[in-house]
């Protein structure tokens, strides 16, 4: 009985002191100088133990613009993190995630990344696969 309280009792405490934040992000993507419409733009938040959860997405207008926001309960400060998906400069069966971490200052604002080139390869991780394989996506 005295277990089944205490694990109660943590439950309990573990509910109440999670904090909602949130982040804003906002920026516009280019690619070789030009504005990349219809890209994925995640944000994700990774978590002490080094998962991610993805706080929401959303896709690049037209001109290349994007706004995401995403907010999550937590103990400790968010890690947000922003995933951009695209083909800027890869084979044509390759898409590239750029990677880019929010400054923790950031967290219950917003953080205007303004131009994004994406032709810049920093923090980026390329994909390929085999367009005639049965298997592809």
């Amino acid at each position: 009985m005295k277990l089944q309280f205490l694990i109660f009792a943590c439950i309990i405490f573990k509910f109440s002191t999670a904090i909602l934040q949130n982040v804003t992000v906002r920026g516009v993507t280019f690619c070789n100088k030009k504005p990349v419409a219809k890209v994925d733009v995640r944000l994700v938040e990774k978590d002490i133990v080094g998962q991610y959860d993805t706080l929401n997405r959303v896709r690049t207008n037209e001109m290349g613009e994007f706004e995401v926001f995403g907010e999550k309960n937590e103990y400790f400060s968010i890690t947000p993190i922003l995933q951009i998906i695209h083909r800027c400069n890869t084979e044509i069966n390759c898409l590239r995630t750029s990677t880019y971490v929010i400054p923790e200052k950031f967290v219950g604002s917003v953080y205007d990344m303004n131009l994004i080139a994406l032709d810049l390869y920093d923090n980026d991780e390329t994909y390929c696969h085999n367009l005639l394989s049965p298997w592809a996506q």
